[in-house]
């Protein structure tokens, strides 16, 4: 009878080590199908992200180079305009105009440099799913634009400021006026640099 009971709770044993073996090798194939499937997710969304980072780049490349055409015409016409023809140039009556006139006729900038899709991949901390290179160069390009922006920024604050629209500064105004423009430009070339180089780290 010790025999056969030792039987029994031998076979027991068995059935309650192979019910245990086959509910953990359950368990771990569940989170692995779990874990490829998250994967997979995230790469989708990571391709998805990538792709609208490059048709804003695309975008925003087509702009900076209209920009860096636009910006050397104004300063071509900055360097040849007589001095002394300047307030014909700048002044309707006693109003100071930069927005409409030969020299800047579509006033300092039409373009907008987009970043909702470099935002959204900030927020999905793109930086962790792709190689550093890659989030080096496209950091570098959204920053390019950042500064092309603050260069703008600074441009229309000096137009807007009391002291440019007195007629009796005009000449000043224009050799600060040049300057900026002569340094947005070059800053814009950087930028269609910049943005050739992500594109190239995207394709």
């Amino acid at each position: 009878m010790g025999k056969g009971l030792k039987k029994i709770n031998f076979s027991n044993f068995k059935r309650f080590l192979s019910e245990s073996i086959l509910i953990v090798f359950s368990v771990l194939f569940a989170l692995f199908i779990n874990q490829c499937q998250n994967e997979a997710q995230e790469e989708k969304r990571t391709i998805s992200i990538l792709k609208n980072i490059k048709s804003e780049l695309e975008n925003n490349r087509k702009s900076a180079q209209r920009l860096v055409n636009y910006h050397s015409e104004v300063i071509k016409k900055l360097e040849i305009t007589d001095s002394d023809s300047l307030e014909s140039k700048f002044f309707r009556g006693s109003r100071f105009v930069i927005w409409d006139n030969d020299i800047i006729p579509r006033g300092i900038s039409q373009e907008i440099f987009k970043d909702i899709a470099w935002q959204t991949a900030e927020q999905e901390d793109i930086s962790s799913r792709i190689s550093f290179d890659k989030a080096q160069v496209l950091f570098e390009a959204y920053s390019q634009q950042k500064m092309v922006n603050k260069t703008i920024n600074t441009f229309i604050r000096m137009i807007t400021q009391r002291e440019t629209h007195r007629r009796e500064l005009i000449h000043e105004t224009v050799a600060i006026m040049q300057q900026l423009v002569t340094e947005l430009k070059s800053q814009e070339k950087a930028l269609v640099y910049r943005l050739d180089e992500a594109l190239k780290v995207l394709e």
